[in-house]
């Protein structure tokens, strides 16, 4: 019981890190686009 929870916890969390990586990735890759086609938006 201990450690399937254990596990699942441990699962879940990978997953929420690969979304959140992805989207940052996503992110930067959008950005970096942008800054090539010469309409980088200055923040």
């Amino acid at each position: 019981m201990d450690f399937c929870f254990h596990l699942f916890s441990r699962t879940l969390i990978y997953k929420l890190f690969l979304c959140f990586a992805h989207g940052v990735m996503e992110h930067f890759v959008q950005i970096r686009e942008k800054a090539l086609s010469g309409k980088a938006v200055r923040l």
